[in-house]
Order: structure tokens, then sequence, then C-alpha cells
């Protein structure tokens, strides 16, 4: 039977069918979109339209990633790893049009494009969108709530004037009522302000978006020093943000107002501090030495940093201890706490890797555990170096079997960023869930007491039924065979006495 053979439809038909119906379906919207657009005038795009079909790509991670690699692929040359400017020639009239599009993509300005940059420039370009939408589908409810406000003020005021117009009496009671009412302004002198002020928040200052990283200095966050948050909602009176831990948080828009709000993703490159104490006495040729290696660490990285590395000496402490700081640049912002946390994770590695090459040692301090006529001071020991090989590793190479596991493992990893992934309370909760199917398993039946023991441990976790079949089985057990073991008790005890 030859499977390769394109299928008939004969074992499958409804599957043929609703396949068929699809394309008929599609074909009629796109007739129906053309001629909407003869009578409108617009230009409708039909569905395998190019920007529609790249459209429908940008709607999750995977198929943005999917978008990505088939750009790469179609550009690239045989044998290359990364993307250069003339790759986007055949695709533009002009090589100023290809060079142009080519910086859309190389986001750290070095010359190339590889595919994991283009994977992630395009669910970047994903996240945006997202972020756009909802960003629209808020303001969107602020100025409703805003236009229902405003509508039942000038409804109100209509209604007095038009009252006032026509009976001069009611018009002397409606003064006098609104003496009363001004009175008692003092009620609603508070909720007026908070109205005002979040107007003023929310349409002049906008200091976010959604999906925006935002650090909010203020008397938040574990030592009410501030924290930061991903702006997942933006409300006419509140704002909800999304903590690093995933908690939801809910701010009045009239507090923010009067706060410092850092926005991580309107920034450019951002500095990574790494503060280190040394022993007092270091000498300036090593941390010298130090920064050379780092600085080319951070020139063969250039896709993630700049190649700048800083040091400044913040000071000493009781001649015992120096603190240096290593400032590095990231080439992005730290909008993308994920790809924040591998860079800075690897950096780290580096600097503490070249400071055991160099031999660069903790402080120690000294103390005194003797008197006044008995001078002996205790110190440390000095550790043996690092290239001793006499030396044990700290870590057995034989315990890291789970590095091991996942590395060789064909499970698909999971690239989901629980950190950006603001949009988790738009989506719509599915009341239907489909389990998986439940497989029944078979037990090995190498020897016939396996299948003895396999048939009655079967039965034993068999529900007892509340049906007719109640009196033959109860928690498990056979009636017959309990009148059978009580008669022959009272057998054994007749022939005892």
């Amino acid at each position: 039977m030859n499977y390769n053979a394109p299928g008939s439809g004969s074992r499958t038909p409804m599957a043929l069918f609703s396949e068929n119906a699809r394309d008929v379906a599609a074909k009629v919207g796109d007739i129906a979109n053309r001629v909407a657009g003869d009578f409108t005038g617009r230009e409708v795009r039909l569905r395998n339209h190019p920007r529609k079909v790249v459209s429908e790509l940008l709607r999750n991670s995977n198929s943005a990633q999917v978008l990505a690699r088939r750009l790469f692929r179609t550009f690239v040359k045989p044998g290359a790893e990364v993307l250069v400017p003339h790759d986007l020639s055949p695709a533009f009239p002009t090589p100023e049009d290809a060079e142009a599009a080519f910086y859309v993509f190389d986001r750290d300005l070095n010359g190339d494009v590889s595919m994991d940059e283009l994977e992630a420039f395009c669910d970047e370009v994903h996240r945006e969108k997202k972020a756009i939408a909802a960003s629209l589908k808020d303001l969107d409810s602020v100025i409703t709530k805003l236009d229902r406000v405003f509508f039942v003020i000038i409804f109100i005021i209509t209604i007095i004037v038009f009252i006032s117009i026509i009976s001069a009496s009611t018009a002397a009671s409606l003064a006098s009522a609104g003496t009363a009412v001004l009175g008692l302004s003092w009620l609603l002198q508070a909720t007026a302000q908070e109205f005002l002020q979040s107007i003023i928040f929310v349409f002049v200052k906008h200091p976010f978006d959604v999906g925006d990283r935002v650090t909010v200095y203020g008397n938040t966050g574990s030592l009410m020093r501030g924290d930061d948050y991903y702006v997942t909602e933006i409300s006419l009176l509140y704002t909800e943000f999304k903590k690093m831990e995933g908690h939801i948080v809910q701010a009045p828009n009239s507090v923010l107002n009067t706060l410092f709000i850092l926005n991580h993703r309107r920034s450019g490159q951002l500095a990574d501090v790494f503060e280190l104490r040394m022993k007092y006495g270091t000498p300036p040729s090593v941390i010298k030495e130090l920064e050379a290696r780092m600085t080319e660490y951070v020139l063969d990285n250039k896709r993630d940093f700049t190649g700048k590395i800083i040091t400044e000496l913040r000071g000493f402490e009781d001649a015992y201890c120096m603190t240096v700081n290593f400032i590095c640049f990231h080439k992005t912002s730290f909008q993308n706490e994920l790809l924040r946390l591998i860079r800075h994770n690897k950096l780290a590695i580096e600097l503490m890797n070249q400071m055991v090459a160099l031999g660069i040692e903790q402080p120690r301090r000294q103390y005194q555990i003797s008197g006044r006529d008995f001078p002996v001071y205790q110190s440390n020991i000095q550790p043996p170096s690092y290239e001793d090989s006499n030396q044990k590793p700290t870590v057995d190479p034989a315990l890291l079997t789970a590095t091991r596991r996942r590395a060789n493992s064909r499970a698909t990893a999971d690239t989901t960023d629980v950190f950006q992934d603001v949009f988790v309370s738009r989506k719509a909760s599915n009341a239907h869930i489909n389990h998986p199917p439940v497989i029944a398993e078979e037990f090995a039946e190498s020897s016939g007491v396996d299948r003895v023991s396999n048939r009655s441990n079967h039965r034993l976790e068999q529900l007892p039924t509340n049906g007719s079949g109640g009196s033959k089985n109860i928690f498990g057990r056979s009636m017959t065979f309990r009148k059978s073991a009580d008669r022959s008790e009272r057998d054994r005890d007749r022939d005892m006495v």
C-alpha cells in the first residue's frame, strides 16, 4: 500500500469536507472583500497578501520566531551564519533602501544580524503590537468613562438652566438649593481633586504605556525605597502593575502623579554596576589588568555590551578592605528582564573567572588575641593556588547529573518570558478544559503468578457498586467466600467440643 499517495477522503470524509469548506469560505470572503472595496473605494488585501501573512504570523511568539527563521534562510548566503546589508538587495530596488531596512533589524549596530538576533527582534515586534493594542484599548476605555462623566454633568446643568428659564420661582428655589450644596462642597473636595489629578496624569503627563517596565520610587517594595513593575492596565482613576514576582498591584493615579517614575522602555543604554570588595593593598596594576581583560570580553560580545568598562575606587575600610566598582553598559535598556539577567550573569561569571586567574584576594581582618606584654596576632592562612594540581575541585563533576540530563533531553524548553508576559489577565478564560486521554497501562505477564496477582489487584481496586450488584461485592469482598469461611470456623469449633 502506498502511504505517500494523496488521501482520497474515503477513510476520513469529514476531514476532507472541512478542508474544502474552509478553502471555499476563504475564497468567498476574498470575493466579498474585493466587491466591498470596489464600492467603498478602499484597498482590501486578500488573505494571501504578504503584509497580511506577516501580520498573522506576528500574533504570538512561536509564529514570530518562525517568521524570523524564514526570513533569515531566505536571504542568507549559503554557508554564512549572519546577514549583511548586501544580502537584502534582491528585495529592494536600491542599495540604500536595503541598507535602511537592514539597520531596522541590526539593533546593536554591529554590521551583521544573526538568526537569534532576528528572532529576538520579531518577538519584540510581536510584544510591541500587543502592548500598543492594549494601550489603545485602555485609553479608549478611559475616554469613554470620561465622556459619560461629562455627559452627566452637562445634562444636569442643562436641566437646571431649562427649569430656571421656564419658572422664575423655581429659579429662586434652585439658587437657595445651590447655596446649600456649595456649603457641603467639602464632602466632594477629595473626590474632585483625585479626579482632576488622574485626568492630568493619564492624558497630560502619560509617563508609561501598557507593557512598559517602570521603577516607581516612593514607599513601595520590600525596603520601602521603590520597586520594579510591568504596566498591565491603565484606567481613569487607577493603574494596575505586575511585580517581578508575579503579584498584581493597583495604585491610584492621583498618588502616582506625585512620585518619580523611571520608564525603562523609553531609556537608552543602561549601566550595570558590579561592586567588588578586595584585599587592602591590591596593586593598581592588577586592577588595570582586570579592566583590560573585561574590556576585551565586552568587545568580543559586542552584540550585548558596548566596548567600554569604567572602574571606580569607592573607598577604604579600616585599612583592610577596598571597594571597587566595575561598570559596563548594555546596548539595550532593561525592558526585557530575561535578556538583562542572561547578560548580567554572563558578565558576572567572566568577571569571577578573571579575578581568580589574577589571584585577587578577599579582604581579611587581623584580630589581637593576646595582651600588651604578649603581642601575638592571628591571621587567616593563605589559600592554595587555584592552579595547584593537588587541590580538589569544590564541586565533584560526577554530581552534575541534572545538567547533563537537561542537555541531552529532547523535551521542548519553556521559552515563555515570565517577566514580560503582562497580558495573562487579558486572556479569556476557557471553561471547556480538554483533559489528556487516559492511557490504560498493560501489566507485564511474564508468568501465571503475575497474571493472577494483576487480576487480584485489579479486583481490589474496583469500587463498590450501588446498583443491583451491591449484594454480591461489598468493599471489594465476596460474600460467598465470607460465608464459607464462617461455616468452616463453626465446624472447627464443633469438632473441638
